[in-house]
């Protein structure tokens, strides 16, 4: 069979910065060995309003072209496909189960990979009627028990008399959020998949480490995505208010200087000539272990009372960098953290840590092992009526 090398960009979004990153390989893939060299860009946010690439329409068009020109001048790759990743504050999880009597009225039911895939469409469309200002932005079904057999991963041929219990989980995005990123991605690139960083992260993880419950804790520049999965699958998804923007505030706050400058200390921890004594590294760790504590531990057990997550808090993101962070989440929430690890190598012009791109690599990761052409993507263009109604539901939020 002839080989035709595909070269994918995989695009993490984020509030204040953009990273990209190229997979090259060849089809068919085999997927037990490496298959892609990656090389890496990160745009700088020159020219971008500070409240995020995302606020306009316009700038975010921009800094993707910019993003993309970047990397391919510097890679030498054609650009075919694009996976996008994103985080957004507005992003809501839910896991629900519904039974026999849900699902239809007769006692038995015949259970078949056709009759798995109308249920799919069936629930997609009441998501869709229930939120219709908003976007389904993941969907799952992540566990199908029949008589109190599991049998999702089995071939779907079982008949239910007694009981069947469907369980799946969604997120949504804002509409016009997700809108705007996805036309704006439109102009440049044909998108295969489009999903929230917090469900791409899982893919760093291994199967083994995702049944035995564990956190993922993905620390950006404005936001934390936090991740938990239990039994195999997410238990829980929130986009926390904490990031590097939240140490640079705590530095200028105790020092007395500009961000500016506080982010120039923050940067220096890691040197001898660092300009923090000892004492204002321990009062600002101090302040950071507060914060995670406050906002981690009521959700952990809000998932599970007994904080049963023996594969403890997986750290990435550009914010985990920070001396010791693994540390401080220790002593915040009581389980073992570590940072995550992959194996891959980047190339770029400056100096840039690797996990600046760990999200990117994992949406090349996932997508081309679950060999997902974009079935993850569920996005319609709003309606006339839709779009006033997202001006007004703006304006009101603006006059409160």
């Amino acid at each position: 069979m002839k080989q035709r090398e595909r070269n994918i960009v995989s695009m993490d979004v984020g509030n204040m910065h953009i990273k990209v990153l190229v997979g090259s390989y060849s089809e068919p893939v085999q997927l037990s060995k490496p298959f892609f060299e990656l090389q890496g860009a990160t745009v700088p946010m020159q020219g971008i309003s500070r409240q995020g690439v995302v606020t306009h329409k316009k700038n975010l068009t921009h800094t993707m072209r910019r993003a993309l020109d970047a990397l391919s001048s510097f890679s030498g790759y054609d650009i075919d496909e694009m996976l996008l990743s994103y985080t957004h504050p507005d992003i809501c999880f839910f896991k629900k189960t519904i039974g026999l009597q849900d699902i239809q009225s007769r006692s038995s039911v015949h259970i078949t990979e056709q009759w798995l895939a109308t249920q799919k469409e069936k629930i997609q469309e009441r998501i869709h009627r229930t939120h219709r200002h908003k976007k389904c932005a993941y969907f799952a079904i992540v566990s199908l028990i029949a008589d109190g057999e599991e049998i999702l991963y089995d071939p779907y041929e079982f008949t239910a008399t007694k009981s069947l219990h469907l369980t799946y989980v969604y997120l949504l995005a804002p509409g016009a959020f997700l809108g705007a990123l996805l036309e704006s991605a439109e102009h440049i690139a044909a998108i295969r998949m489009a999903q929230p960083a917090a469900i791409i992260n899982g893919a760093l993880l291994s199967d083994r480490q995702k049944e035995q419950g564990v956190v993922v804790c993905d620390i950006g520049t404005e936001f934390t995505n936090i991740t938990i999965y239990q039994n195999g699958v997410p238990a829980g998804v929130r986009v926390l208010p904490f990031g590097g923007n939240t140490i640079t505030n705590a530095i200028a706050l105790l020092k007395k200087v500009s961000p500016e400058e506080a982010e120039q200390y923050k940067l220096a921890l890691t040197t001898e000539d660092s300009p923090l004594k000892k004492q204002d590294v321990q009062r600002i760790n101090k302040k950071i272990t507060l914060t995670l504590k406050k906002c981690l531990l009521p959700y952990l057990k809000e998932i599970d009372a007994q904080k049963d997550f023996p594969g403890g808090v997986m750290l990435l993101g550009k914010g985990s960098l920070y001396p010791a962070m693994d540390v401080l989440v220790e002593k915040a929430i009581g389980l073992h953290s570590f940072y995550a690890k992959t194996p891959y190598h980047i190339q770029s012009q400056r100096h840039t840590h690797q996990t600046a791109w760990h999200t990117a690599y994992a949406a090349l990761c996932g997508a081309v092992a679950r060999q997902d052409h974009g079935s993850a993507v569920y996005y319609e263009k709003p309606s006339f009526l839709e779009k006033i109604m997202g001006v007004l539901h703006t304006a009101l939020k603006i006059l409160r």
